[in-house]
């Protein structure tokens, strides 16, 4: 068991930091202070558990590259400006969904709402501003290139673990956004693995994340064909998705990889412990796909070097804690 905790989570530290601001700003109050409902429930980051102080009960691991004289991965380049001083852990976004939208294309522009029509990025952040804002509930929204398998929009929805298709007119288009309102939609089984490779927005992500789709293609490709020969594995009739995505923050640290394990993938017959999660990981090279393929993917473990946080789908934990509070 491993607890991550900075020093700013200090208990009598924050105190007195709570009430040095109090006394300098008398109309200042932190969120903390807030009472909690449901719908802050809803959903919980790891980079948040940290911060409350929760232990991660959760398998962790080590990195390990590619030997260098059995390593046929593509090379990293040097030229792209890396920040490999910085702490990864705690760096993602807070957010409670994630709508990740298939576009069959990776040229999107800096914001991929100014793409030209149809746009429903654009629609759906539009809706956000305008129509269904929720403060208390965040959500990403990023484009990939997943083709979409049929007419209308397609996607999926994390942590909810939803793939929807076939949203054509604005009213289906705002059942992504209302929870007691999913458009038509079918669980999703197998791993999504989503690359940055943005390089509108960012060369670094650009140039880092076409590598590492190819790598990753690769090692999962290998890894299918052991899945097809072992019947009694309930995944052996398809293996992990993989695509690169827009923009989801963190440039300094490419190459950005998110993880998203389904509550029923299984490893040897066993539900994986990481089911149910989103795992970020920062400044993924080439030479460390195998390995996570390997040790996250089909091994239930969080590589420690390369995690910059991640949401889970389990928050029973999360309301226990807040109700003994």
């Amino acid at each position: 068991m491993i607890y991550f905790v900075p020093r700013f989570c200090d208990v009598n530290y924050l105190k007195f930091i709570t009430w040095l601001m109090m006394i300098i700003r008398p109309k200042w109050r932190p969120s903390c202070l807030r009472p909690f409902n449901a719908l802050h429930l809803q959903a919980l980051t790891l980079r948040n558990l940290t911060q409350l102080r929760l232990p991660l009960d959760l398998p962790t691991t080590s990195i390990e590259g590619c030997p260098p004289s059995e390593c046929s991965c593509a090379a990293t380049p040097e030229d792209l400006d890396i920040d490999h001083e910085k702490p990864l852990a705690g760096t993602i976004p807070y957010y409670d969904q994630h709508v990740v939208i298939d576009t069959g294309e990776v040229n999107w522009p800096s914001r991929i709402e100014d793409s030209e029509e149809p746009n429903l990025a654009a629609t759906l952040k539009g809706l956000i501003k305008n129509e269904l804002y929720d403060s208390g509930t965040r959500r990403l929204i990023t484009n990939s290139t997943f083709e979409s398998e049929d007419k209308g929009f397609s996607g999926y929805l994390f942590p909810e673990f939803r793939r929807f298709e076939g949203i054509h007119s604005a009213e289906d288009i705002k059942t992504i956004l209302i929870p007691a309102g999913k458009p038509s939609s079918s669980e999703v089984k197998v791993p999504i693995i989503l690359i940055c490779g943005h390089g509108q927005r960012d060369r670094r992500c650009g140039v880092i994340g076409p590598l590492l789709k190819g790598e990753f293609t690769k090692c999962f490709k290998a890894y299918e064909e052991t899945l097809r020969r072992d019947l009694s594995h309930p995944s052996s009739n398809v293996g992990p998705r993989v695509a690169l995505c827009s923009h989801i923050g963190g440039h300094a640290w490419a190459g950005n990889v998110i993880i998203y394990i389904p509550p029923s993938w299984t490893l040897d017959g066993r539900v994986s412990p990481l089911g149910g999660t989103g795992i970020w990981y920062g400044r993924v090279e080439p030479k460390h796909v195998k390995t996570i393929v390997h040790r996250t993917v089909f091994g239930g473990h969080i590589i420690k070097e390369l995690f910059r946080g991640g949401i889970q789908r389990d928050f029973k934990a999360a309301e226990d804690l807040v109700q003994a509070n």
